[in-house]
């Protein structure tokens, strides 16, 4: 049906009642991209029909191109015009709403959905459930989030728009920022139940983790070793299934150098530092690392002393790769030089330090890290003034007050002086 009305569309596209039949064939076989044309030359006639326009809203929706969230909004809102509480009108717009950040609006749209007959469908109150736990969230009202979550992950719906892995992944996340920590681990090992083998949850799952215990001991639950409370032993028992898990599908995707990292980060809370040290090699030697998970794991080497280490991962993260962040680089190019000094070479280091200024002029950081190099090096005052005269005018316009201030190089030029 879709080829045939899709044949006699294209022979005449301007035919309304043709346009709308192929669309709605389009939407019930899920190719949204194609039913937006037919559905915008219909809007555009203005027709007192509420329905093209709520249809357009869910395509937009579904596309998710830029501005389409604000586009859906205003046909959307033109459907409630013509039709007040039109249920999937509502439902919608709620959406809309929430994408564009408009979370107070779409908190009140989501409410007027619910209360709609959308709810008895189980698809649409699964849905509309998780959209208002969202908003609530984003809000930071937690009750509401908690309560309406709940709801929608007690939804049973194979058919659901909205999968139970999302909704549950939210509840935890709901929890974690409500103080219900045991809860949130509930919710998040019931969310790992559902997808063990998703390299993607696991990731989540073991940041998770990290963040539900947070500055917790983690210590052993082995016989023969005494936990110094219960909580200890549940971050003990967090970390072991998040281990697991990462170990587990690590073996189905090797390539997935970020779970990498992240079991070396769950090593270290659990003070499994040979282990974590070990790990954080084997990143290091893989050519799927990124330069973001190399310059991490040589902070987490230079942490643990492992210095030369620390400087083979920054060497390898500097290497240029097109069209790449030219921040990023300048930092790792700062972390380089750095770890050049840490390990006794200071040539090295300013010619790094050299390097991350060229593709960063403008970083006032930069320029106070390459004064510091330069009197630990112990070179001449007219060497160092410089580049202190131009991180002074430099930091005197930057907003980061974080890195680098004037004040901190006029300090380092008073003392370069002395």
């Amino acid at each position: 049906a879709v080829r045939v009305l899709g044949q006699a569309y294209q022979a005449d596209p301007n035919h309304i009642e043709l346009a709308y039949a192929y669309a709605r064939a389009l939407l019930e076989t899920a190719q949204y991209a194609g039913a937006l044309a037919p559905l915008q030359m219909i809007v555009n006639s203005a027709p007192t029909d509420p329905e093209p326009y709520v249809d357009l809203g869910q395509v937009l929706l579904a596309v998710g191109s830029p501005g389409s969230s604000t586009r859906a909004v205003a046909v959307l809102q033109r459907a409630i015009q013509i039709k007040p509480g039109h249920p999937r009108a509502l439902g919608f717009l709620a959406e809309a709403l929430f994408t564009e950040g408009q979370y107070e609006s779409a908190q009140s749209t989501y409410r007027a959905a619910l209360d709609s007959p959308l709810v008895r469908q189980p698809s649409w109150l699964s849905r509309l459930s998780f959209g208002l736990g969202q908003t609530a969230l984003a809000l930071g009202d937690f009750q509401t989030a908690i309560v309406a979550l709940e709801e929608a992950a007690a939804v049973q719906d194979p058919q659901a728009i909205v999968q139970p892995i999302a909704i549950r992944r939210t509840l935890s996340q709901a929890y974690q920022a409500a103080g219900l920590r045991s809860a949130a681990l509930n919710a998040a090992r019931s969310t790992l139940e559902l997808g063990a083998e998703d390299a993607d949850l696991v990731s989540w799952f073991a940041s998770q983790m990290l963040a539900l215990f947070a500055g917790q001991p983690a210590r052993s639950t082995s016989p023969g070793r005494i936990t110094s409370s219960p909580a200890d032993s549940e971050a003990a028992l967090a970390f072991e299934d998040a281990v697991r898990a990462i170990q587990h599908v690590i073996q189905l995707e090797p390539a997935r150098t970020d779970l990498l990292l992240q079991l070396a980060k769950i090593l270290l809370r659990t003070n499994q530092t040979s282990q974590a040290v070990e790990t954080l090699h084997q990143l290091a030697r893989s050519s799927r690392a990124t330069q973001t998970q190399l310059q991490e794991a040589a902070a987490l080497l230079k942490w643990l002393g492992d210095h030369k280490s620390a400087l083979n991962c920054l060497e390898r993260a500097c290497k240029p790769i097109p069209g790449q962040d030219e921040t990023l680089l300048a930092n790792i190019l700062a972390d380089l030089a750095d770890a050049y000094q840490v390990n006794g070479n200071s040539n090295a280091a300013l010619r790094a330090v050299e390097q991350a200024i060229a593709h960063q002029p403008k970083n006032a950081r930069l320029y106070h890290l390459q004064a510091r190099l330069l009197i630990d090096a112990r070179r001449p005052i007219k060497d160092i003034l410089p580049g202190l005269e131009k991180g002074i005018s430099t930091s005197a316009v930057s907003t980061d007050h974080t890195l680098s201030t004037s004040d901190q190089l006029i300090r380092l030029l008073i003392f370069a002086a002395q």
